[in-house]
């Protein structure tokens, strides 16, 4: 009996194609076992399980790459039987990520969940989260103690090997993304997993995406606010700038928005947070918005996820700001009596709009008037 659905529910839309290690690593079994797969995924896996003995024999194949995919395969075959061996061979494999898809495979068989939940303390991080990660995804456990252990996802070494499993290929999903997604529907143990993580000194920047997100859809995302604002000042820019993008996760709690309003003058992040100071209405907004004026009008701006699209043209910034229109005017004048390219007229004009900009004709003189003039006819 092969158990398709497992292909599914593992790998979603994905299912029909591996990656580019997983399916070389499936033409090599099936080489080696005389079958001739065709179709999608799951009816790969299911024709190289058709013999079963002849797959066991493979455990004790000279390369690891093929025990990898052995252990793999039989991870989808729900006969009983499979336990002992597999118990058997999992205590003489010297390959780690081999190790961590046995373990998986185990994980699917209820009387040798003890035994896996052993390797949640072996020496080894690797077999630590090859325990955890099967126990999670065959046995459906995700206790304090399987959560410990899947937080050694975001470790390099644990990550290099894991990514020798078909489960991990490195082309969909990086190995924390991989775990986050499979934590999705129990949002309190993803919440649990994300506050390890985002504790730590090496964050994975995804994990503030996914802590906003899980912040969005469920009430265990509420502690995690204040893990992701500290990580504003992370010394690494991709994890500094997620964080800051997120943060409208909590936005309306203390506190955020005044370290937003801190940040509109950093260099690398002020535009970030001008856009979320603009979305919020804050008055703090308007030094930035001068200073975006000032500089070249064309291009995008970065903006935070509630803008919809991470780029933002700067006219539909300057709409958004509709409210500090007139706070505005001085560095419009300014624009108005040096260089503008027709584009950066344009910007001006559909981000002010002409009600606006044909008010602003009364109070300006001189060259600025006759320009504003002209690009109103």
């Amino acid at each position: 009996m092969f158990a398709a659905d497992d292909v599914a529910r593992d790998f979603g839309t994905s299912g029909d194609e591996p990656g580019t290690a997983s399916a070389a690593g499936l033409r090599w079994l099936a080489d080696e076992v005389d079958a001739s797969p065709s179709g999608p995924w799951s009816a790969h896996l299911a024709a190289v399980t058709c013999d079963v003995p002849r797959l066991l024999d493979l455990l004790d194949h000279p390369s690891p790459g093929l025990r990898r995919m052995v252990g793999f395969a039989l991870s989808y075959v729900p006969e009983p039987a499979l336990g002992p061996v597999l118990r058997d061979h999992m205590e003489l494999e010297p390959d780690m990520a081999a190790g961590i898809a046995t373990l998986v495979a185990l994980s699917r068989h209820p009387a040798q969940v003890p035994f896996v939940r052993g390797y949640l303390r072996s020496e080894h991080p690797e077999l630590r989260f090859g325990a955890a990660f099967g126990l999670l995804i065959r046995a459906g456990v995700a206790d304090d103690e399987v959560v410990g252990s899947l937080a050694l996802c975001a470790d390099n070494g644990v990550a290099d090997c894991a990514e020798r499993v078909p489960w991990m290929d490195p082309e969909w999903d990086t190995v924390t993304g991989v775990v986050c997604e499979r934590l999705r529907f129990q949002p309190e143990a993803l919440g649990r997993l994300l506050a390890i993580l985002l504790s730590r000194k090496r964050p994975p920047a995804a994990c503030c995406w996914e802590a906003a997100g899980l912040a969005a859809q469920s009430d265990h995302g509420r502690q995690l606010g204040p893990l992701v604002l500290a990580l504003t000042d992370h010394p690494d820019f991709s994890v500094r700038q997620a964080a800051l993008r997120n943060i409208v996760a909590w936005i309306d709690e203390p506190g955020y928005i005044d370290r937003v309003a801190e940040l509109a003058d950093d260099p690398d992040l002020g535009e970030i947070a001008m856009c979320v100071l603009v979305k919020q209405g804050d008055p703090r907004c308007v030094p930035a918005l001068r200073r975006m004026i000032a500089g070249p009008l064309g291009g995008f701006v970065n903006a935070p996820p509630d803008w919809m699209e991470q780029n933002v043209s700067r006219d539909l910034v300057l709409r958004t700001a509709a409210p500090f229109a007139d706070d505005l005017l001085p560095a419009v004048r300014e624009r108005l009596e040096g260089d503008l390219t027709p584009h950066e007229e344009r910007v001006l004009v559909e981000g002010f709009g002409k009600t606006v900009l044909t008010r602003w004709l009364k109070r300006l003189r001189g060259p600025a008037r006759d320009r504003l003039r002209t690009m109103l006819i």
